[in-house]
């Protein structure tokens, strides 16, 4: 009938669910937390109740500032809880901020959509092929995103992870006393370890892999103990009079240990390709570690955040 406008209740749901799932997942991701997809599709589907506030008259008494907030943070809870306090508010924060900037997105859209502008006329048809797509096939479209979101929830985290330790191993080469050994190790961010002398970044290699370049002394108090003191160690290095200026004791923390301390040593280089170039790099330190660092073995080293603004695409190892 002519002047009645429809309003069909399962595209409603369909677009709200869609929009308060990015956000919730946005959130999520920028506060740390991980949570099943479900959890967070649960959330969206809670949060997309609100909207029949807006289009039910016996419910306008819902459409306040302090409803919202109620249902935003129950939203957050149905999504996440539980969790610390602490945490709970950076993901109340996180989501807020998204909420705003995709808000803040989708305001200045309906701005730049202005028929007869060069803009608009990219936009519109654009968004009326979308809103169309929408409306011819919605019952196809609308368990299509869910089985999308639920599955982008459970492989995301876990594609993510593969897909920074690809593009982020290197091939590198260590010497020392005219010794190499070729590694591939894993750029990390995280890995802030100095040289408390020289304040050199460090390299942490798995023992295992460069045992060979060690000198023999020490080779044999290492087969001796899986993992000895250090001190034990440093108490024996005096025999090694051609490497007593290369040790170097190398203090750090991490999760689960609030000190710690690896035994290092000053190799005569460490190479790798930054682009076309051969860098030959000797303000560096290797650290020891007695563990693997990789569960598959796919890199043996972790290299410093330093080397982050000079390692080009092609010193990618592949």
């Amino acid at each position: 009938m002519e002047g009645i406008q429809y309003v069909y209740f399962e595209k409603v749901m369909f677009i709200n669910i869609s929009m308060n799932w990015l956000i919730l997942w946005i959130a999520g991701r920028l506060g740390r937390v991980s949570t099943p997809a479900w959890r967070i599709l649960a959330g969206a589907f809670f949060g997309a109740l609100y909207s029949f506030t807006l289009l039910l008259p016996s419910l306008q008494w819902l459409v306040n500032f302090g409803t919202k907030v109620i249902f935003s943070v129950l939203m957050i809870l149905i999504a996440f809880f539980p969790l610390p306090m602490g945490r709970t508010w950076r993901v109340m924060i996180y989501f807020y901020l998204t909420s705003f900037a995709v808000g803040g997105a989708i305001f200045g859209l309906s701005f730049l959509a202005v028929p007869g502008t060069p803009m608009g006329n990219m936009l519109l048809p654009m968004l009326r092929s979308i809103l169309k797509l929408l409306d011819d096939h919605f019952w196809w479209l609308f368990p299509l995103v869910v089985f999308g979101a639920l599955s982008f929830g459970y492989w995301a985290p876990a594609l993510g992870k593969r897909l920074v330790e690809t593009f982020c191993r290197v091939s590198f080469k260590i010497s020392v006393d005219g010794k190499e050994k070729e590694l591939v190790g894993l750029l990390d961010t995280g890995n802030q370890v100095r040289d408390p002398l020289s304040q050199f970044p460090v390299v942490i290699v798995e023992l295992g892999a460069i045992r060979e370049l060690l000198p023999p002394g020490i080779q044999d108090r290492l087969r001796e103990r899986l993992a000895p003191e250090i001190w034990e160690l440093m108490a024996g290095l005096e025999h090694e009079s051609d490497w007593l200026e290369r040790w170097r004791v190398l203090p750090f923390t991490s999760v689960g240990k609030a000190k710690g301390v690896l035994l290092g040593f000053r190799p005569d280089y460490i190479e790798f390709q930054s682009g076309q170039t051969t860098i030959k790099e000797k303000q560096v330190v290797v650290g020891l570690y007695h563990h693997p660092l990789s569960g598959d073995g796919s890199y043996r080293a972790l290299l410093p955040s330093d080397w982050l603004e000079f390692l080009g695409r092609d010193s990618v190892a592949r």
